[in-house]
């Protein structure tokens, strides 16, 4: 996962996009996304988050026959499309932040 750095064209102020970004955003979620001012990527993962993992569970249990399997299988699948979800937002942050004015930096 590249790094991408962005700078406050007036305060020179930078933030940076990468690894540490996909994974505040797996834990905290849409509230990571409000904190970085990224509002349609935290409306959009707070409306989506629930469903994607509702849908794995949902798929899972279509698959399995025992209880047991189901919420284990069902929990595995809601966290992959929780992790892929994540990955997909470092170019919604890197939008959100050109779309604010700032630069990207090397």
């Amino acid at each position: 996962m590249q790094i991408r750095g962005f700078a406050n064209p007036t305060s020179g102020y930078t933030e940076t996009v990468g690894l540490g970004s996909y994974l505040l955003t797996l834990c905290l979620g849409p509230f990571f996304l409000a904190f970085r001012r990224a509002w349609l990527a935290a409306l959009v993962t707070l409306v989506l988050g629930p469903i994607a993992i509702g849908a794995g569970i949902a798929i899972a249990g279509h698959l399995t026959t025992s209880e047991a399997a189901f919420h284990a299988s069902g929990g595995w699948a809601g966290l992959a499309a929780w992790a892929l979800w994540c990955a997909l937002m470092q170019p919604l942050l890197a939008t959100a932040y050109l779309k604010r004015g700032w630069r990207e930096v090397g």
